[in-house]
Order: C-alpha cells, then structure tokens, then sequence
C-alpha cells in the first residue's frame, strides 16, 4: 500500500529512493499523486523540509531462466549528481580548473571543469557532506579554493529560505541565520543582487529575481 513521506532537512529524492528500496527515483516523483508537489517544485532536485511525498507501492520485477543454472543480475544503482559552476567573489569562472570531491566513505572524485567554471560530477545518493577543493590552471594566478558542502539542505527558490541560502552562496550577505527573515540586510542582499543582474533594485523577490536565483 502507497505510504505518504514528510521530507526532512538534508532529504534529496535519490536519498529517499535508497532508504525506501526503490529502484529509481523517478518511480517516486512521476506518481499521479506527486502530481501537486511537481507543480510547486519544479525541480526534483530541490525539496523543502515537510514537503509531504506520496511512496507507491513497489512492483516486483520478473525474470525468466534456466533452473539448475548459476545466474548473474545486475541491479541498475540510483543516480546522483553534484553539479556546480564555480566563480570567485569577482564573478570570474574558475576555468579549467581541478577539483577533487570529498565524501566520507567514497573514493575521492576528481576532474576539471569547462570554460564557464562547469562540472558534473556522480556523488553517492545518501552523501550529506563533502569537501570540494578547487586548484586553478598553471595560468590562473589565484590561490586553490576549499568548500565544505551540505548536499541536500538547500530549500526551493519559491521558499524565503531558498532565496537567502542561494544569495549567501552568491556572496551576498543575506544574514547568517537562514530563517528567511525579510529585514534590511536581506533587502540589501536582493537590491545588490538585482542591481548585478540588470534588474530593478527593488528589493523585492518577485519572478524575474527567483528565475535568475534559481538558473
């Protein structure tokens, strides 16, 4: 029997499909009963704590062999992904660069990003922490880069939290609480983002902001 699910802080769908014994996490997100949610976050990748997620039932898959035989299966394992474009508080891309992942209880992940500061990189589903380490190319006279990254903790961009958490990250100082209080400084942090982007420094989060915010 389906099940309802209250998504808690550091949740991410791949995460929840692992703990939940799903094969996919899209079995999860496509059911007719997430039909409402879908509409609220239009990315999956992004959900807010007591978001409510309908957990269908599993349907077992079949398989036809040989008796008397030594047969090997393979289970298809989820997909997760840390994808980010890295620039420094200037703006300029870190291009070319080397990065190394760090996650507790996983092989380091390494490689480079593009020209734009760009990279994917596949990241265990459950992993809530990792270290990110950034060293420029031999060209770029800039100091190597350290992060420490909760995977999973950011709220939806239609959510007061999401706003102030990707703004602090931007560098914009929206207030260190995160508890997506409106007051001056956060007004302050959305007028300089706004004034950044070419749109009117109002202070105000209306669509245009969250659209950028969110790209």
């Amino acid at each position: 029997m389906a099940e309802s699910y209250e998504v808690k802080e550091g949740d991410t769908l791949p995460s929840i499909a692992v703990d939940k014994g799903y094969r996919s996490w899209e079995t999860i997100w496509l059911h007719g009963s997430n039909a409402e949610l879908r509409k609220q976050r239009e990315n999956p990748g992004v959900l807010n704590p007591g978001d409510k997620l309908t957990l269908p039932d599993k349907e077992p898959k079949d398989f036809s062999c040989e008796t008397n035989q030594k047969h090997t299966f393979r289970v298809k394992g989820i997909a997760a992904y840390l994808e980010l474009m890295l620039e420094d508080e200037a703006g300029k891309a870190f291009a070319n660069a080397a990065y190394k992942v760090e996650i507790e209880g996983a092989a380091a992940i390494e490689g480079s990003t593009d020209e734009d500061g760009y990279f994917k990189a596949a990241i265990p589903p459950k992993a809530k922490k990792a270290k990110l380490t950034v060293t420029p190319a031999s060209s770029d006279k800039r100091e190597p880069m350290e992060w420490t990254l909760k995977l999973g903790h950011m709220d939806p961009v239609s959510e007061n939290t999401g706003v102030q958490a990707i703004l602090n990250n931007l560098g914009y100082d929206a207030g260190a609480e995160n508890d997506g209080t409106i007051d001056e400084q956060f007004k302050a942090a959305l007028m300089a983002f706004q004034s950044d982007n070419d749109l009117e420094p109002t202070g105000e989060i209306d669509d245009d902001t969250r659209s950028l915010l969110e790209g």
